[in-house]
């Protein structure tokens, strides 16, 4: 019984952690032929994990490349630029979450001139401009179309450490820029944690087995 509760206690957490907001540190680094203007990020957990590929969603905040932040992993963009609906959040546009998830489906083919207007494209979709060039507009136009197969949340990049709620002078002046980002769907975590319960079972078996 006690070995049954300890795998579920794991079920719990791995649910658990998906579902808040975690301060971790990140540090931004520049693309390789990123002009300046839009365009893609990678993003280097300081934690360990894996890098990954990012574009920015405010164009009134911004980061220092090369520079080490907080982040909180939220669905919307916290304190959100021109395109906010509140004070405080803006949810993400689900064409822009297809656009970032096409983007990752095909980062290898894309080159810099597609991923500057990808991320444009995002910008439109998330009320920050609506200035697009040809190629961006094709992207825009395409958006809709797109398949979203991951689960596409918000890095909220802040100067300090912060906790949620979000809602005082303080929290605000600390924040940097959100970025996108791809985590695991909460029913993938769930897996997760009843193949480890079955593997901790199925162990036990074997172990009175003897």
């Amino acid at each position: 019984m006690k070995l049954k509760l300890i795998y579920l206690t794991i079920v719990c957490v791995l649910v658990f952690s998906i579902s808040i907001a975690e301060a971790l540190q990140y540090q931004v680094l520049n693309y390789p032929g990123r002009t300046g203007v839009g365009g893609p990020f990678i993003i280097n957990p300081i934690d360990g994990s894996p890098d990954f590929y990012t574009f920015c969603l405010e164009t009134t905040e911004y980061i220092n490349l090369n520079g080490i932040y907080y982040g909180t992993i939220d669905p919307y963009a916290v304190y959100g630029g021109v395109g906010g609906t509140s004070s405080t959040t803006d949810p993400l546009s689900t064409e822009s979450m297809k656009l970032y998830d096409y983007a990752l489906d095909n980062w290898a083919s894309l080159d810099i001139a597609n991923l500057t207007a990808i991320q444009q494209a995002i910008w439109a979709y998330e009320g920050e401009g609506n200035s697009l060039s040809g190629l961006a507009k094709s992207y825009y136009d395409a958006a809709p179309s797109y398949n979203l197969d991951r689960n596409i949340m918000v890095v909220n990049l802040w100067t300090g450490d912060v906790s949620e709620p979000y809602n005082n002078s303080e929290d605000f002046s600390k924040r940097a820029q959100s970025m996108l980002i791809a985590v695991p769907e909460p029913s993938t975590l769930l897996l997760l944690g009843a193949g480890l319960v079955g593997l901790g079972l199925l162990g036990r078996k074997k172990f009175k087995a003897r």
